[in-house]
């Protein structure tokens, strides 16, 4: 490992932590990396239950758009980096079709 300082003061090596809100660890990971994105999207559309999905009178079409460009933006956001397996392709799917519903 690299040996780094601060002010004299020795700074400790971690196996994993927390940059602008996403998972880093030394060894990448892709399951922390969406076990942290679902329910951040999960908050996020929930958060638009009172205000949006119960109302009749929005649009199927803008609540579409408001689901494209709130909640997948903040599951999604990375995600072109991600090495995505069938596993984690599976739970994003299902997060997606569930909240279609």
């Amino acid at each position: 490992m690299l040996n780094i300082s601060n002010n004299g003061q020795r700074l400790d090596a971690v196996d994993k932590f927390t940059y602008l809100r996403s998972p880093l660890s030394f060894t990448v990971i892709i399951v922390d990396k969406v076990n942290t994105k679902l329910p951040k999207a999960s908050a996020s559309f929930s958060s638009l239950h009172k205000n949006m999905w119960d109302k009749r009178v929005i649009t199927i079409k803008t609540k579409i758009k408001v689901y494209k460009d709130i909640v997948l933006t903040t599951l999604l956001y990375g995600c072109e980096l991600w090495t995505t397996f069938q596993c984690h392709a599976r739970k994003l799917n299902y997060f997606h079709t569930t909240s279609l519903r």
